[in-house]
C-alpha cells in the first residue's frame, strides 16, 4: 500500500515537473520569435519613423515661413543706397530686422515642435515583412511616437546678373531643423535642411563688381 501511494506522489510530481518545464520551453520560444521578428522589423519602423519625423519638419518650415514672410519686403530688409548717377553705391542688410525675423521664426518652430507628442504612425503589416511584394498590404499597425527638434536659422545674401545693368539681389532663408522621433523601444534623429526665398528684388543701374555672383551667409546676426 505504501509502495503505491510513493508511486502516485512521484507521478505527480514528474507530470508538475513537465507542466513547469513545458510552460518554461514556451515562454523561451516565445522569446526567441519576438526577438526574431524585432530584430527583422526594427530598421523598417525606425526608417518610418525618420520619414515621419522629416515630413514633419518640412510641414513645420512651410507653414510657418509662409506665415511669417505675409509682411516682408524686400525694402524692410534692405537698403540700397545711389549716387547722384543712380549707380549703386552700397548694398545694406537691416541686421535688426533680420535678427527679429529669425527669433520669430525659431520661436515658432519651437513651439509647434513641443506641441507634436502622441502623433500617430501607421505601418501596413505586409511593410514589416520587408517583403517588396507585400509593401503596403495588410491591416495597418498604429504606433505613437514623440517628435522633438531644434531649429537654427541663417540668411544668405545672393547676386545674379540678368541683364545689361540688370542685378537680381535675393535674400534666403536657410532653416535647419534637427529632428527626432522616439518610440517605445525605438529613436530616431535626421537633419532637414530647406532654403526659402525671402525677398528678392531686379536692381536697375550700374552695381559694384564686388556684389556680382555674390553669395554668401549674412553675418553678424545674434
Amino acid at each position: 500500500m505504501y509502495g503505491v501511494i510513493i508511486l502516485r506522489c512521484t507521478s505527480k510530481k514528474k507530470s508538475r515537473s513537465f507542466k513547469i518545464f513545458s510552460i518554461i520551453l514556451i515562454f523561451i520560444s516565445l522569446l526567441i520569435i519576438f526577438i526574431i521578428v524585432d530584430l527583422k522589423t526594427r530598421p523598417i519602423v525606425k526608417s518610418s519613423l525618420a520619414a515621419q519625423a522629416d515630413r514633419e519638419a518640412v510641414k513645420i518650415i512651410n507653414d510657418i515661413v509662409i506665415k511669417e514672410l505675409e509682411d516682408v519686403t524686400y525694402e524692410s530688409l534692405v537698403d540700397v543706397s545711389r549716387d547722384n548717377e543712380n549707380n549703386v553705391t552700397s548694398i545694406q542688410t537691416n541686421i535688426k530686422q533680420l535678427n527679429l525675423l529669425k527669433a520669430r521664426l525659431n520661436k515658432e518652430m519651437l513651439s509647434y515642435i513641443e506641441k507634436m507628442e502622441n502623433e500617430k504612425i501607421k505601418i501596413a503589416l505586409g511593410t514589416l515583412t520587408g517583403n517588396e511584394f507585400l509593401l503596403g498590404r495588410g491591416p495597418e499597425i498604429t504606433y505613437i511616437l514623440d517628435i522633438y527638434g531644434i531649429a537654427h536659422t541663417s540668411f544668405i545674401n545672393n547676386f545674379e546678373a540678368v541683364g545689361i545693368n540688370q542685378t537680381r539681389h535675393s535674400i534666403f532663408i536657410e532653416i535647419t531643423v534637427d529632428v527626432g522621433a522616439i518610440l517605445t523601444g525605438y529613436r530616431t534623429s535626421s537633419e532637414v535642411t530647406t532654403s526659402v526665398l525671402a525677398a528678392e528684388t531686379i536692381i536697375v543701374g550700374k552695381v559694384p563688381q564686388f556684389y556680382s555672383g555674390y553669395n554668401r551667409l549674412i553675418e553678424n546676426l545674434n
